[in-house]
């Protein structure tokens, strides 16, 4: 399957999920970092790295399947989502970069729907299914995606799809296991109205990224430090 990589001159572009975790609203930082502090930074390191290594030992199969012929690796439930969903893989993990915007990144598929509709699926792993709100940056970032995938290989991009895979399961999470469960799907789709809305949201953030606004004064509230730590990230 073809797919291009990154140009030496492309790689001083900072990469999409940098400019979204870098421009993120303050309150959200300011969440993560009261998360980080109820739940102890020895616990909160260990999710993190839990939910990095979940989310590798889902995309690398995948990766392998479609890249490297690796017919037995692909998680089970994948190829039945997409079957389903009438989607083509025409690209997988394939580089991606804007010289209009100077954005770079890795999308993870690009697809032709009935033959007829070109889009982009971004998969996100967890636990359960997340809430509506949850997808805001998810959806700029399929969005950054789409536009670049227009910009290098002049493909009409109309629609994108943030599918969140979860294994609804209570046990700890075992990468040799990784295979056999079936994974469930969450999926928030993005019509051509929808990806130009929060590709207008993303251009705005890379504007924050490489010309940050002066920040105002905030008033702090002050927490109840005896409340049990939320998860900003919507997982637990």
């Amino acid at each position: 399957m073809l797919r291009l990589h990154i140009p030496e001159d492309k790689k001083s572009y900072p990469r999409v999920t940098t400019i979204l975790s870098t421009t993120m609203r303050i309150s959200k930082k300011e969440g993560i970092a009261y998360w980080r502090k109820m739940l102890g930074e020895d616990k909160a390191a260990a999710y993190l790295q839990n939910a990095i290594d979940r989310g590798n030992k889902f995309h690398e199969p995948i990766d392998q399947y479609f890249n490297r012929y690796v017919n037995d690796a692909i998680p089970k439930g994948v190829l039945e989502f997409l079957e389903k969903n009438e989607m083509e893989v025409i690209l997988c993990e394939a580089s991606i970069w804007s010289d209009k915007y100077k954005y770079r990144g890795r999308t993870d598929i690009v697809y032709l729907r009935k033959k007829l509709y070109y889009g982009v699926l971004d998969w996100k792993t967890g636990v359960k299914e997340r809430k509506p709100t949850w997808f805001a940056d998810a959806k700029a970032q399929v969005s950054a995606y789409g536009n670049a995938i227009e910009e290098i290989y002049n493909l009409p991009i109309t629609e994108g799809m943030v599918v969140v895979a979860y294994q609804d399961i209570a046990a700890p999470f075992n990468p040799f296991v990784v295979n056999k469960p079936t994974w469930k799907f969450q999926k928030c789709e993005m019509n051509a109205s929808a990806m130009k809305r929060a590709f207008n949201r993303f251009v705005k953030r890379v504007g924050e990224y490489y010309d940050p606004p002066t920040p105002k004064p905030r008033k702090v509230k002050k927490r109840i430090e005896l409340l049990p730590a939320k998860d900003p990230f919507g997982v637990f």
